[in-house]
């Protein structure tokens, strides 16, 4: 008996090949896009690596600036796939870093799942260019993607200048500058003791108004 006389098992035969190359076309595409992840997040600084250097130029009353960057994913999660989501979201993390990783004069860490928080010595108008700079790229990237008004990318600075501060203290001002750029509805805002105290008002007062109504 000869096998080639019953075709369907033939059929059988090129489809469990199909199923099984298919299988490990997958197994290797992934394993390919993890570790092309795993060295783009090599180049994202460690942040307690970057809290020594913070501490370290502090010391030697250096001028600093900190930034936070925060990036809102979720009206274009609701539009598009996860798997488009995710791409656009790779290319703005690489957009960042190579606009902020500049070996000792600025590093880039991750901060939580979609945070960032830029460590740089350069004086305010160096910083307000890379930045603009920054929002440029960023900018044709969104809109390659048709997510220009869809993802929301915004950034706060601190400039810490000479002034003995933890860099806890630095992100939390940079924070407070990110909530006043998204209340003013621009792209990035700089830390100041008025506008900060202006917010943490606003804050405060929206908060009650909100217990009020829950209750």
């Amino acid at each position: 008996m000869q096998i080639f006389e019953y075709p369907y098992i033939i059929i059988s035969i090129l489809a469990f090949s199909f199923i099984a190359l298919t299988a490990i076309g997958i197994y290797f595409a992934v394993r390919g896009a993890k570790t092309a992840k795993g060295n783009e997040e090599k180049d994202f600084i460690n942040i307690n690596k970057l809290e020594s250097a913070f501490e370290k130029s502090g010391k030697l009353r250096e001028d600093r600036c900190v930034f936070y960057a925060k990036v809102s994913l979720d009206n274009f999660r609701s539009l598009y796939s996860a798997r488009q989501t995710l791409n656009v979201f790779s290319e703005v993390r690489t957009g960042l870093l190579e606009a902020f990783s500049d070996g000792e004069d600025s590093n880039i860490s991750i901060y939580g799942e979609k945070n960032f928080v830029v460590f740089s010595k350069w004086d305010i108008e160096t910083a307000r260019k890379k930045i603009e700079s920054c929002f440029a790229e960023l900018n044709k990237c969104l809109l390659k993607h048709s997510a220009l008004n869809i993802i929301d990318v915004r950034i706060g600075m601190y400039f810490a200048f000479g002034t003995q501060v933890s860099l806890d203290d630095a992100i939390g001002r940079a924070k407070q500058a990110y909530l006043l750029a998204k209340a003013e509805n621009v792209p990035y805002a700089e830390w100041n003791v008025s506008g900060g105290k202006a917010l943490e008002k606003k804050i405060k007062i929206e908060n009650k108004i909100e217990k009020e109504i829950d209750n």
